[in-house]
């Protein structure tokens, strides 16, 4: 991809925003190196795995990596034979189980899962870890089974030398010739602040002075075997906490490669997860991937306008019928916007980030080339055309079928009339190429150019005449007018300035400009009476809607009235029946009766 392009498009941009939402360095580090992929196969599965996790953190936003850390540096001091002190050993074991926890949580969404197909987590090594070291970095007295005996002796021997020295302290005979009642440290031994003048008094080895030569600071010789025993004690806890360690280190050392695929595979679904939490921060959409160059956005909007509040969409297509779009219309009415909108949708679909449109089918490109914005540098004398025109002929010295091209204000800065001639050569040229083009332009001879030339297609801003602003919406099948004038009159101009300027422009561009300004108020009409139409055809299906939920009902008591007129009839005809055999009964009694 050339990388200058995607700056203009402003993807270091987008790289920033995706790498703020990342949870540790590695996979920081892979967000502001994110460069589109020019494989479809590839796009598409970058597309699925962000897909799979907007699923995952939808499901448990808790998931991610909790705990995690950077141990990259800790592992390679490790693999040099180096130990590692209780803090970074701390950070490999929760590293460990901040994976242990993730690929669980990723395990349902295979997109996700296999990512983490290769990586083995040492939990092994954790647990050793976690046995030998607290949560504030101290080495447990359990870390092995000596240490907690040499910190029993250590211990004791702390507390045989304290009785010592409270003795010493207190004695008669030493507290006049103290300083002060304390004891202190120096060099690790113990202490005690003797008045420089009664030095003598005391038998000892001298460790230090005060500043100002007042007080010197003795270890007296009563405590001096049982100073040697406490700095023993001391010597040999020490050891035994630098072999764990370096036990631990070495255990570090023979998973280093494990370690290095799970720090991998991290980073990988850090990156993913990141990816994630920025499509929703855009209440962004999934793209439809495509290699047949064909490019349709509904709603789309320009990400970084999004992060800034309000924004107007898009509707845009290129491919398919027309390779290649002119966009025109008004100063600050959108035009570089759309093209930036374009290119740098483009670039994230291929990223595997979601875009913020309501729906869209974007191509995966080989490359992407962009001239827009002004380079002019006075330093290397390039003018506003120099750098255009640079940027131009890189284009053309590289650009084939499979590549976007997009051109701001091609051919502009130069005399008007050769302006356009080059810029319909360069569109030409890419035409024929098959290269997909989008250029913007203030020129009537590329509007009629568009018109004229198969594979081409106008597009517009659309301007309200009305309150003399852009609407930034875009229109596509017909160019539109720069409405400069208008603009001009917005701004302040002087009418009679405007006038005089009226008078200067060519029938051509008079006819030209009253064709659009017709073109635009037909389809202006044309919208509203399809909005009107499409009203009536609502209120037509509502009304039809309620006419057959009357006829529905009154079906439906109709059904009830001739179930309820059965219902009667049968009752009906159940009681003659009853009355028949009672009267049938009656005249059998009266029968009976006769007869005797």
């Amino acid at each position: 991809m050339n990388e200058g392009a995607l700056n203009r498009l402003e993807l270091p941009a987008i790289r920033s925003l995706v790498a703020e939402r990342t949870a540790f360095a590695p996979g920081r580090e892979l967000a502001e190196a994110l460069l589109p992929t020019t494989d479809l196969r590839e796009a598409e599965q970058l597309q699925e795995e962000t897909a799979a996790a907007r699923n995952l953190l939808r499901a448990s936003p808790s998931s991610g990596l909790r705990g995690a850390r950077d141990v990259r540096d800790a592992v390679r001091r490790a693999k040099l034979g180096g130990a590692l002190d209780p803090v970074q050993l701390i950070a490999v074991a929760d590293t460990v189980r901040a994976a242990e926890r993730l690929f669980a949580d990723v395990h349902p969404y295979p997109p996700l899962a296999a990512r983490a197909r290769f990586a083995r987590p040492p939990v092994d090594v954790a647990v050793a870890i976690e046995n030998a070291i607290g949560a504030t970095g101290e080495v447990l007295d359990r870390a092995s089974g000596r240490l907690g005996s040499l910190r029993a002796n250590l211990r004791a021997a702390q507390a045989r030398l304290q009785q010592r020295l409270d003795a010493l302290v207190h004695s008669p005979d030493l507290l006049r010739v103290l300083q002060d009642p304390i004891v202190t440290q120096r060099g690790g031994r113990y202490v005690v602040p003797v008045k420089a003048e009664h030095r003598a008094a005391v038998k000892g080895i001298v460790h230090d002075q005060s500043a100002s030569g007042q007080t010197v600071f003795i270890e007296p010789l009563e405590i001096l075997e049982a100073n040697n025993t406490l700095r023993e004690a001391e010597l040999a806890e020490r050891l035994e906490v630098e072999r764990v360690l370096d036990e631990l280190s070495r255990r570090i050392e023979k998973s280093g490669e494990d370690l290095d695929a799970m720090t991998a595979a991290l980073a990988a679904l850090d990156l993913i997860l990141a990816k994630a939490l920025y499509a929703d921060s855009l209440q962004a959409t999934r793209p439809e991937l495509n290699a047949d160059g064909v490019l349709d956005l509904v709603d789309a909007r320009h990400p970084l306008l999004v992060e800034q509040g309000a924004v107007v969409g898009i509707d845009v297509r290129l491919g398919g019928e027309f390779r290649v779009l002119v966009v025109t219309g008004p100063n600050t009415g959108g035009k570089t916007v759309t093209l930036k909108t374009i290119g740098l949708l483009t670039a994230m679909a291929a990223c595997g980030l979601a875009i913020p449109a309501d729906r869209g089918r974007v191509p995966v490109v080989r490359r992407i080339f962009a001239d827009i914005g002004d380079e002019q540098s006075i330093a290397q004398s390039l003018s506003t055309f120099s750098s255009h025109l640079r940027n131009v002929v890189a284009t053309l010295a590289e650009a084939e079928r499979g590549d976007l091209a997009l051109l701001d204000e091609v051919g502009a800065g130069t005399d008007p009339d050769e302006g356009a001639a080059l810029a319909m050569a360069v569109l030409e040229t890419l035409l024929e190429r098959g290269v997909l083009a989008a250029a913007t332009t203030h020129y009537p001879e590329l509007k009629a150019f568009a018109l004229n030339t198969p594979g081409v297609r106008n597009a517009s801003m659309e301007f309200d005449s009305n309150t003399l602003r852009p609407t930034f919406r875009l229109r596509l099948g017909l160019p539109g007018a720069s409405n400069a004038f208008a603009i001009a009159e917005r701004l302040g101009l002087d009418r009679s300035v405007l006038g005089r300027a009226d008078t200067h422009l060519s029938e051509l561009h008079r006819s030209l400009e009253r064709t659009l300004l017709e073109a635009e108020r037909q389809r202006t009409e044309l919208g509203s009476a399809l909005e009107e139409a499409r009203v009536s055809a609502a209120d037509a299906a509502e009304a039809t809607v309620e006419a057959r939920r009357e006829a529905d009902r009154v079906r439906d008591e109709a059904q009830r009235a001739l179930r309820r007129a059965r219902a009667e009839a049968d009752e009906l005809l159940l009681q003659a029946r009853r009355a028949l055999r009672q009267a049938e009964e009656a005249r059998d009694r009266a029968a009976k009766r006769n007869l005797v």
